[in-house]
């Protein structure tokens, strides 16, 4: 049989059937006579669904009044059939199936053959009996193709809004499907409300459709095991191995709900969800929905059931430390409690000392240079980087303010470490014979013109500076002084006899704590005398550029500014263009060319002379 080929097969009362039979059989078929085997194994797969006995599940009452049903499954082969069953008397009831391939048989497919009236089995026009008696039909295309504007919408709002006796149908049969797919969804429903043109079975398989076609039986994924699509609007009897797995049955005496089988509770909020999505936006945005979070694409059904899980009802974080609920610790799991000490009783000093059976630790080690910074100079108490200094009028052995104290050693807190009023840190007095100052001795490699240019303080014998000398030539032009504080005023430090600069060529008597003194002190001017000459460059800089943008025209950053000589060279040019003009005109006067006219001036200039 062609895969885009679906035939038809007429069940009734025939003498003798197409099989040789006389009795219930195929009376028609759209297949060829040589077709007979495939006839056979037809009739034989659709016994089930042709058997069905009404008479003894609904007893009484008029046959023509019983429902037609719709009944189809798929088999393992890649076949399927759908079959309209007319039930009634034994020479009265018919069926109508129409069998091929399972992928032009699904749920949307059938809607579209159904509702389509050049395909949809008509029971009071059977066709007559015989082989190739019926028409072939092609692969129907998707009911939503060729449905109406707005009716797709209205056919998923109307399918999740479906209920039976009260009570909606599609969140309980959606949340049984997520917990057990294996286990058939089986619904009651009263005979006088299972005719189809009701649509309560259309349209509830369509919201399962809807709902669960991605989530059970994606395309490019593995199906959920147990589950299938085949169902049944109207069964008398449900629970044999051939039910199908969706279907609708008479109600029993004595049950409310309309589910043979309670749903479950488990998926019961993501079930819920999943159908208002489907009422407030429609299957597609369902759809969309689905493949934005990759549920299709998922390749268990566990795996997509637990990613909807996490997007419609998340489960909440357990409490961290804490015993879950019914497994909470006894009394007798607790640890004891230790008792308060006595009223009486006293309790250890924690200041009285450690305790006599604790170890003596190992003694620390002191903190190195990298810690701490330079380790300070024996025989000195100055700290590295600064300048040893004693209140004015204070030398060795003598008394100040502080008191009797050795040298070397250290003042109290109540000595006067500072002077009430600081020399000034950059703008001090420039060095004279009637300073008192330290100034540096000079180097012996030093020019005699360099050495005013500078205090002197004297080094260790033999010391060189890295330093090189600073130059002064950027330091025009020269920055206004502040006015100098009366030296009356400045209390003047006293240096220490070990720091007074010894005589040229003579070495110091104090040892070397007083070169790295004077060598530091050294350092620090220079580096004062380099911070000042930056200072000027960078103030030269901002006059420069706040001068007038026509200025600036030509000239480099630094420089000088260029004279301006342009207007006396106009000047020049204007006064020789006057000249000319006037040498023209004098030789058009007198009829003298302007050769004999320059000779003329040439013999009057040294006639004058």
């Amino acid at each position: 049989m062609p895969e885009s080929t679906y035939h038809q097969i007429h069940f009734a009362w025939a003498e003798p059937t197409l099989l040789g039979r006389t009795g219930p059989g195929p009376s028609a078929s759209s297949l060829p006579e040589p077709e007979q085997p495939a006839l056979r194994s037809w009739r034989d797969r659709l016994l089930p669904a042709l058997t069905a006995d009404y008479r003894a599940l609904l007893p009484g009452g008029d046959p023509a009044t019983r429902p037609e049903t719709l009944w189809s499954r798929a088999y393992p082969d890649g076949q399927a059939a759908l079959v309209y069953r007319w039930p009634g008397e034994v020479r009265s009831a018919h069926a109508w199936a129409i069998v091929g391939p399972a992928r032009g048989l699904t749920l949307p497919r059938i809607l579209a053959l159904h509702e389509n009236p050049h395909t949809r089995p008509d029971p009071r026009r059977p066709p007559a009996p015989g082989w190739s008696a019926m028409p072939v039909l092609s692969m129907p295309g998707p009911w939503e193709r060729t449905a109406a504007p707005g009716a797709v919408r209205t056919r998923d709002r109307r399918a999740a809004e479906t209920s039976v006796e009260g009570e909606p149908i599609l969140v309980g049969a959606v949340a049984s499907a997520l917990h057990r797919p294996d286990l058939p969804v089986h619904l009651t429903l009263a005979p006088e409300r299972a005719d189809l043109w009701q649509a309560v079975q259309l349209r509830f398989l369509w919201g399962m459709h809807r709902v669960l076609h991605d989530v059970l039986t994606p395309p490019d994924a593995v199906p959920a095991a147990g589950w299938s699509w085949s169902f049944s609007t109207y069964e008398p009897a449900l629970g044999g191995e051939d039910s199908p797995h969706l279907a609708f049955a008479p109600p029993t005496s004595g049950r409310v709900s309309p589910f043979r089988t309670p749903p479950a509770a488990d998926h019961r909020k993501v079930a819920e969800r999943l159908v208002e999505i489907l009422r407030d936006e429609g299957g597609d945005a369902l759809a969309a929905h689905l493949a934005e979070r990759g549920v299709p694409d998922a390749p268990t059904f566990a795996d997509r059931r637990a990613l909807l899980s996490d997007w419609l009802d998340p489960a909440p974080r357990p409490a961290r430390d804490l015993p879950p609920v019914g497994d909470m610790s006894t009394a007798e799991d607790l640890p004891p409690v230790e008792p308060l000490p006595d009223e009486h009783e006293t309790l250890p000093d924690p200041l009285d000392g450690p305790p006599e059976t604790l170890e003596d630790l190992p003694e620390a080690e002191p903190p190195g240079e990298e810690e701490t910074g330079p380790r300070q100079p024996p025989g000195t108490d100055v700290p590295v980087g600064r300048i040893a200094v004693e209140p004015a009028g204070t030398g060795p052995g003598e008394q100040g303010p502080g008191g009797d104290r050795e040298q070397g050693e250290l003042p109290q807190e109540d000595d006067v470490l500072w002077p009430e009023q600081p020399r000034p840190l950059h703008d001090e007095p420039a060095p004279g014979p009637d300073t008192e100052h330290p100034v540096l001795a000079p180097r012996p490699d030093e020019p005699a013109e360099d050495r005013t240019r500078r205090p002197r303080l004297a080094p260790a014998e033999g010391e060189e500076h890295p330093l090189p000398e600073p130059d002064r030539s950027d330091a025009e032009p020269p920055v206004p002084e502040e006015p100098a504080v009366p030296e009356a005023a400045v209390p003047e430090p006293a240096v220490p006899e070990a720091a007074v600069p010894a005589p040229v060529g003579e070495a110091p008597a104090g040892g070397g704590g007083d070169a790295d003194t004077d060598a530091e002190l050294w350092r620090i001017r220079e580096e004062r005398d380099r911070y000042h000459a930056e200072l000027q460059g960078l103030r030269r800089e901002l006059a420069r550029l706040d001068r007038p943008w026509p200025d600036l025209d030509g000239e480099e950053p630094g420089a000088e500014p260029a004279p301006r000589r342009w207007p006396g060279r106009l000047a020049a040019a204007l006064l020789a263009l006057v000249l000319l003009g006037v040498g023209l005109e004098i030789g058009a006067r007198s009829g003298t060319g302007a050769l004999d006219l320059l000779g003329m001036l040439g013999d009057r200039f040294v006639q004058s002379l």
